[in-house]
């Protein structure tokens, strides 16, 4: 997620010219002179949350009520719609704690699920064939089949009591702004910086 004093459409510009590597491009993009006014870029790696997990129902962004039928619905292995979702716990299994949900986006924070806001939830696997397979090639309906903790992967929260709400709402908020990589934050830390991929001996 990234922050910065400019307008929404400099912000979407600077999200571009960072997603394709800020060192590779930035002195050659076009109109780069638009982007003078900003004078800091913050950018927040949150861990294993995705943007629609906290800023799916911040206002005006493009976040869950904009995803087509195809997205909001999650498929299963052999290629079918789920007939609901279940929220795993840590060893894999249905957690009896929660109720089987409908195949759709759902709040965290709120019934039937009821998690507060300050509340830890089960973390997703987040490797890079998982991710890989999780977006089935642009269809976003493998979340839940391929994910060490199922259904939560299509929670979400009202976020609007998140200090991350407040900072969006006095700065701009990028809701084009995506990963470089596949798989965890540790290399996509290196993409954001030299656009490129750490070799290790």
């Amino acid at each position: 997620m990234a922050f910065a004093r400019a307008s929404h459409w400099r912000l979407r510009r600077l999200a571009g010219i960072l997603g394709r590597g800020l060192g590779a491009t930035a002195h050659a993009a076009p109109g780069a002179a638009a982007l003078q006014g900003i004078e800091h870029v913050v950018v927040i790696y949150a861990e294993n949350h995705s943007f629609d997990n906290l800023y799916g129902l911040f206002p005006g962004a493009e976040g869950i009520a904009n995803a087509t039928l195809q997205q909001r619905t999650q498929l299963g292995h052999d290629g079918k719609p789920l007939p609901e979702l279940l929220l795993l716990g840590r060893d894999g299994k249905p957690d009896p704690a929660y109720p089987h949900l409908p195949n759709a986006p759902f709040r965290i924070d709120a019934a039937p699920v009821n998690r507060a806001l300050s509340g830890i939830v089960p973390s997703p696997t987040h490797d890079f064939f998982h991710h890989q397979a999780q977006v089935n090639g642009g269809a976003n309906n493998l979340f839940a089949a391929m994910s060490s903790v199922g259904g939560w992967t299509m929670g979400h929260y009202d976020g609007s009591a998140f200090k991350l709400w407040q900072w969006a709402r006095e700065y701009t908020l990028a809701d084009h702004f995506f990963q470089a990589a596949f798989g965890g934050s540790y290399l996509n830390h290196q993409w954001l910086i030299c656009a490129c991929t750490p070799r290790h001996a």
